[in-house]
């Protein structure tokens, strides 16, 4: 099963996965009613150094940057397969 997310979507999107996706704030992951701790994101974080952190936090979510043709778009994944394991995403970010 896959699981199905409503993304949030900015007025504006990355040109290059070097631009700035956040200038703070923080995001954690809710899966199964079990919330992560948040990660706070410092100034001047990239897209991809976005995804990298999010990656490598062990929130339970998989993070990549993907090019839609035009601009480019954080996708997050379960780690785990599975309904019980869909996720929410906590948003704080600034930008």
């Amino acid at each position: 099963m896959l699981t199905k997310v409503r993304p949030s979507v900015g007025t504006e999107s990355p040109s290059a996965s070097t631009d700035i996706a956040a200038t703070g704030g923080s995001i954690s992951v809710t899966i199964n009613g079990q919330t992560s701790e948040a990660l706070t994101i410092a100034a001047g974080t990239s897209l991809a150094d976005l995804a990298r952190q999010i990656s490598s936090a062990d929130m339970g979510v998989n993070a990549s940057v993907v090019n839609d043709g035009t601009n480019y778009k954080l996708v997050l994944t379960s780690s785990e397969t599975g309904a019980t394991n869909g996720f929410t995403i906590n948003n704080s970010l600034t930008n």
